[in-house]
């Protein structure tokens, strides 16, 4: 229940941001903002400063959102009291202000999310050091060459063949030649430093070479030889280097390399690894913030009809070849636009289901083969 929470409050947070970058490029646009509201449904309190009414609503925890008379999306109609607002405070509707302003309300949501990332990243690294990576190896599988080389589970990969290793990608990446071949693999059992030679092996079913191990990757920070550089600029590259990685994870899923199937995560995934980044300390929690946030920025940015980046497509058509798109016919492409994303996060909502159930599955069934190991010493 508490993986719930805290999912629901991670994404309602990451909403909350996203909207108030629409809002406060829109009020320095000078464009009229009617309504700011933290959660949806009717609202529980509100009160109004000058042309915007400001309001918390029953579902509190699910993000925001901001209306601008004349956005596309929302009512084609002004209200008398808007009418009047505008007059009053000699404000613009959204039609009304200049099309590079139009663009930058649309990217203001992912903008703050970047530089919300960006700050919270700044303090983490001033604060706790530069992030490194560690490569701890969770599995060895049975009859392979890293169990031949007496690697085991808890040891911390470091480099191969004196190559410094940072990452899973790095580490395939290294191997993809080495069919065959004898690496030197150093590692890091406690406070020991070892060095295994190990003889990839060319895996069919994966079709990579690889050594027989499962890896999972794990954050680190130090403080020692830091910079100013490190101090001063440390949330920027840290925030860049991030968006590069995910960037390439959504181009290798729109591109097929990766299959939206095994890699993609939707809420129920996201539950279920908050549940068990909870149990890991505070630091973890804000660094998944962080992630989830640039993820949810960059997605948002995709060209795609019901998403800021459809937007700002439509914009760059209208500029281009100087067209003015009626607003039925963008309702009507956002709508089935809206249609596909709801089917593809009901899709990944389902292989979320199912990759948990199987996992439980495997759980059940290794608790039973150990109960049974235990019977029969017995």
């Amino acid at each position: 229940m508490l993986g719930v929470i805290l999912a629901v409050i991670i994404f309602g947070l990451i909403i909350l941001i996203h909207e108030f970058g629409h809002y406060i490029v829109g009020k320095l646009s000078g464009c009229s903002v009617s309504k700011f509201s933290i959660g949806w449904g009717p609202k529980m309190v509100a009160f109004k400063k000058k042309e915007t009414e400001y309001q918390i609503s029953w579902i509190p925890l699910i993000g925001g959102y901001v209306r601008m008379p004349g956005m596309e999306g929302e009512s084609a109609e002004l209200t008398k009291e808007e009418e009047g607002d505008i007059k009053k405070y000699n404000l613009k509707t959204f039609e009304e202000i200049r099309t590079w302003q139009k663009f930058m309300v649309f990217i203001g949501g992912v903008g703050m999310q970047i530089i919300t990332a960006v700050l919270l990243l700044s303090i983490v690294i001033a604060v706790m050091g530069k992030p490194l990576s560690k490569l701890y190896i969770a599995g060895v599988s049975e009859g392979s060459p890293a169990q031949a080389a007496g690697l085991k589970t808890a040891d911390v990969i470091l480099k191969v063949d004196n190559q410094s290793i940072n990452s899973v990608d790095d580490l395939l990446g290294y191997l993809s030649d080495k069919d065959d071949q004898e690496v030197k693999v150093s590692y890091k059992r406690g406070s020991k430093l070892l060095t295994a030679s190990v003889i990839p092996i060319y895996n069919s079913e994966y079709k990579k070479v690889v050594m027989g191990i499962n890896i999972a990757p794990s954050l680190y920070f130090e403080k020692e030889e830091m910079s100013w550089k490190d101090y001063a600029f440390g949330g920027i590259i840290f925030t860049g280097e991030l968006s590069v990685k995910m960037l390439e994870g959504i181009w290798m899923l729109i591109s097929g390399k990766l299959p939206i199937k095994d890699s993609a995560m939707g809420p129920v995934g996201i539950v279920a690894i908050t549940k068990d980044i909870i149990q890991t300390g505070f630091l973890n929690v804000i660094m998944f913030f962080i992630l989830i946030n640039i993820n949810l920025a960059f997605i948002n940015l995709m060209p795609f009809p019901a998403l800021d980046g459809g937007h700002v497509i439509f914009l760059a058509i209208e500029k281009i070849f100087r067209i003015k798109i009626s607003t039925k016919i963008k309702e009507k492409i956002i709508i089935v636009g809206f249609s596909l994303l709801i089917i593809l996060i009901l899709y990944i909502t389902l292989n979320d289901v199912t990759r948990l159930y199987k996992a439980h599955q495997s759980k059940k069934e290794a608790a039973l083969t150990q109960e049974e190991i235990e019977t029969d010493k017995k």
